[in-house]
């Protein structure tokens, strides 16, 4: 794997008690201190890399979601990001 996905997974050993305390996806990704606590991480495991910007830190969290919950933890955390599935979500809302 990458090393952001070898660092996501080591993130969730490290910190698997305060995410499987998360009620849904939604909330691991709304969290603000763990977002916050994975991007210091990151700087110091890979400070060669530099910070992630918020586009690709979807990403790890679907990847956290997707440890916690299964694959419905991952595509609801990826899902939303896609701009074809927000178009395709508008134009059957109608």
């Amino acid at each position: 794997g990458s090393l952001l996905e070898d660092f996501t997974l080591e993130y969730y050993i490290r910190h698997r008690k305060e995410i499987k305390a998360m009620s849904s996806p939604e909330a691991l990704l709304n969290t603000k201190a763990l977002l916050d606590q994975f991007t210091r991480e990151w700087k110091t495991y890979a400070p060669q890399s530099g910070p992630l910007p918020g586009e690709i830190l979807v990403f790890p969290m679907a990847r956290l979601a997707r440890y916690r919950w299964g694959n419905i933890g991952y595509y609801q955390i990826v899902n939303p990001q896609d701009p074809v599935i927000e178009s395709a979500r508008i134009h059957l809302s109608r």
